[in-house]
């Protein structure tokens, strides 16, 4: 049924695969396993499946980097942090379950970076909602741009 779907929604044709919404992953030795990782689901009414869904665990990294004292010093510096400290970073993510990490950021410099060198893409078609606290917590700090921020 979902490949059927997938097949005729050019939205996600040729982007998108069933396995992906069945919680499925080709391991090169056992062949299609399970991935505890997302959570799925198909959602129905009294008729049958209106969608299914797939929940993919993120995490969203906030960073502040030290004040650029020497310009290309603390550049030089903080991309060697970055590099050095994302392995660890990711190690620690993938044991928490997961899939992806996020960050935003206004620095060109940080971008181009993130992009060449960590393996990073920029994603244009992104939505974002806070939930519970975070909502309420981020509509009383004021509009993104009256907020000092880092990276």
């Amino acid at each position: 049924m979902i490949q059927t779907w997938i097949d005729n929604d050019r939205f996600h044709r040729n982007v998108m695969r069933p396995e992906f919404f069945l919680a499925l992953r080709l391991d090169p030795k056992l062949g299609w396993i399970h991935d505890p990782r997302p959570n799925c689901y198909a959602l129905e009414d009294a008729t049958g499946v209106i969608m299914f869904i797939r929940l993919s665990r993120a995490a969203r990294v906030h960073i502040q980097f030290m004040p650029v004292t020497r310009a290309f010093e603390s550049r030089v510096r903080s991309a060697a942090g970055l590099v050095r400290g994302m392995a660890f970073l990711e190690a620690g993510l993938a044991r928490a379950g997961a899939e992806q990490w996020i960050f935003e950021t206004h620095s060109p410099a940080l971008a181009s970076l993130a992009k060449a060198r960590l393996g990073f893409e920029a994603s244009s078609h992104e939505f974002v909602r806070e939930i519970g606290y975070l909502a309420t917590e981020k509509s009383q700090q004021g509009p993104p741009e009256a907020r000092e921020g880092g990276a």
